[in-house]
């Protein structure tokens, strides 16, 4: 019986195992997500969303949640996407979904069945990352969510107490998906279909190797006047105490201008160039999905 090429909306689960793929008729995926949460098929979760979205712009789309990280067997178990993988550690920070703030562990996670603590790694995002990559040699990886949204750029981290570089430096990804994906996502998809680079998609950063003043910058758009000095606190009105009155004053930095993130450097001839977010799709959009 020949496999069904396209792939229609449906209201079945998107498949993660083999034996659902074969029940909807595809031989292989185009994109394979991987994530840190159970898979919940709600809009409240990204990676079901996404995957959806792709799924109704004829994309087939596979989902593999919580995978074990002492092996690739449950990453390949799908067998390899035409096009890319997606990355992410779910729903919330896995550090965050681990740890409270006082660094004291948690006994249970919202997002596992059950409630379970322990079926995500530390720093899923880079775990996750590298079993894509050894399971797939040469796919495309392309990592998102939360977790690599704050950490885009070089960080401080509580955790450790230390400045850490650019988690795409340390993901060893192809490109960095921040903010709200359905548009990047989707542009990706078809960028790769078509043979097109990946670099340049809004809302996205890429690594750049080698000299990066010969790489071609987004226009910038004027920055904000900066804010008048602030005055020094009084001694009758400390900052910190209640009814500061005009003795106290918050400094401000000018916003960032469009694109003007900068490029942040990981390493001594590598760094990451972010492009600014691309346009949501807004939730009417979704509502067929």
């Amino acid at each position: 019986m020949p496999r069904n090429r396209s792939a229609p909306v449906t209201q079945d689960f998107l498949p993660i195992s083999r034996a659902e793929m074969d029940r909807l008729g595809w031989d292989s995926l185009d994109v394979l997500l991987v994530t840190g949460d159970a898979y919940v098929d709600h809009p409240a979760f990204g990676v079901a969303l996404l995957g959806r979205w792709l799924l109704a712009h004829g994309f087939r789309v596979g989902i593999v949640p919580q995978p074990r990280w002492t092996t690739v067997t449950d990453v390949a178990a799908l067998g390899r996407p035409r096009l890319f993988a997606g990355v992410t550690a779910g729903a919330l920070d896995s550090m965050l979904a681990h740890y409270t703030a006082f660094r004291k562990l948690r006994h249970d996670d919202a997002y596992t069945p059950g409630g379970l603590h322990g079926r995500r790694p530390n720093r899923a995002t880079l775990v996750y990352a590298s079993l894509v990559r050894r399971a797939f040699p040469g796919l495309p990886v392309v990592i998102g969510g939360i977790e690599a949204s704050l950490r885009r750029a070089t960080h401080y981290d509580f955790w450790t107490d230390k400045l850490r570089r650019s988690i795409l430096v340390d993901s060893q990804s192809d490109l960095l998906v921040y903010g709200m994906a359905e548009h990047a996502i989707l542009e990706i998809a078809q960028r790769l279909k078509a043979g097109l680079p990946l670099f340049g998609t809004p809302g996205s950063a890429w690594i750049i190797t080698g000299d990066v003043s010969a790489f071609p910058r987004p226009p910038v758009a004027p920055s904000l006047p900066l804010p008048p000095p602030a005055k020094p606190p009084s001694p009758d009105c400390p900052i910190g105490r209640e009814g500061q009155g005009e003795g106290a004053a918050v400094s401000l930095s000018p916003l960032p201008p469009p694109g003007g993130e900068g490029r942040v450097r990981g390493g001594s001839s590598r760094s990451s160039s972010p492009l600014p977010p691309g346009e949501g799709q807004g939730e009417g959009s979704f509502f067929a999905l």
